[in-house]
């Protein structure tokens, strides 16, 4: 099974994982569009997997799946950086990181 890379591009944004173990991970969300990289937010979500499917002749492998946009707020949950403390939003992120953590999730998506 495909794991998630540890560098991932998505929606104009470029994340690079922090931290995971077998079912949770923290990704920094980085925006690089401004004149330097900037940490915008740190995501925290339940690491989904797909089973090996088929989209028209193309075999999709099984693997591990970042959360979609409808994913957030259900499986995923997002800390943005505060300008004034900026730690914050990674205190926050490894508190639901380790709550998580301690729960036993398995979820497979059917193509």
């Amino acid at each position: 099974m495909k794991k998630l890379d540890n560098y991932i591009r998505k929606n104009g944004f470029d994340y690079e994982l922090v931290e995971r173990n077998d079912n949770v991970a923290i990704y920094k969300q980085v925006d690089n569009t401004l004149s330097q990289q900037m940490i915008v937010s740190y995501e925290v979500f339940i690491i989904k997997t797909r089973k090996e499917g088929r989209i028209g002749d193309n075999i999709i492998e099984a693997g591990e799946i970042f959360p979609s946009n409808e994913s957030f707020g259900k499986s995923a949950w997002t800390y943005t950086i505060n300008k004034v403390d900026q730690s914050q939003a990674l205190k926050k992120a490894y508190k639901k990181y380790n709550y998580l953590s301690q729960m036993n999730y398995t979820t497979t998506l059917k193509m």
